[in-house]
């Protein structure tokens, strides 16, 4: 089994807060959940 390890560093927080026009709109919570549904069972 591969492991993937992320690393939530101290700005992680505020995506989709700050400067969406050039960080994206999407939450940091959004973008684990999707990170876990892609990587299921790899």
């Amino acid at each position: 089994m591969k492991k993937i390890i992320i690393i939530n560093g101290p700005n992680l927080n505020l995506l989709g807060k700050r400067e969406p026009g050039i960080y994206g709109a999407q939450s940091f919570e959004d973008f684990y959940t999707d990170l876990k549904t892609k990587y299921e069972g790899v």
